[in-house]
């Protein structure tokens, strides 16, 4: 059987390409976000990119950003765990991503752990969700 289309819904905003960067304080305003969650790997960090987002968003608004920087190239539960821990822990508002699919997969399973009001990504196996996401 052929299939001649498909949707595909996905509520996740990516913003990606040239001044990029320079929305980012816009888009969290727009969410009301006052303090987000950067989550990234050890090398984005090392480069000096987290030191760019946040100069971005301290210098156009009122941030208090925290940053979650352990994640390896191949995510795991308790990695996804820890950063939601850091979500509530610093009273977050929003998840940025900055970074490959690993980070920005370990930041929707961090929103889904935080969302869904669980403290272990793996008490969600099989389930479905019935909250609505953070931004």
């Amino acid at each position: 059987m052929k299939i001649s289309n498909f949707r595909f819904y996905n509520p996740v905003k990516l913003i990606a390409g040239d001044k990029a960067l320079g929305s980012l304080p816009y888009e969290l305003k727009q969410l009301s976000s006052q303090r987000p969650l950067i989550i990234t790997d050890p090398g984005v960090r090392e480069a000096g990119l987290i030191e760019l987002v946040k100069e971005s968003l301290e210098s156009k608004g009122d941030f208090n950003c925290s940053i979650f920087d352990r994640v390896p190239p191949d995510s795991s539960p308790a990695v996804v765990n820890s950063a939601a821990g850091m979500f509530r822990q610093e009273a977050c508002d929003a998840i940025v991503a900055v970074g490959g699919g690993s980070v920005i997969d370990t930041g929707k399973a961090a929103n889904i752990v935080i969302s869904e009001k669980v403290d272990d990504i793996i008490e969600l196996k099989g389930a479905k969700l019935k909250r609505p996401m953070q931004p």
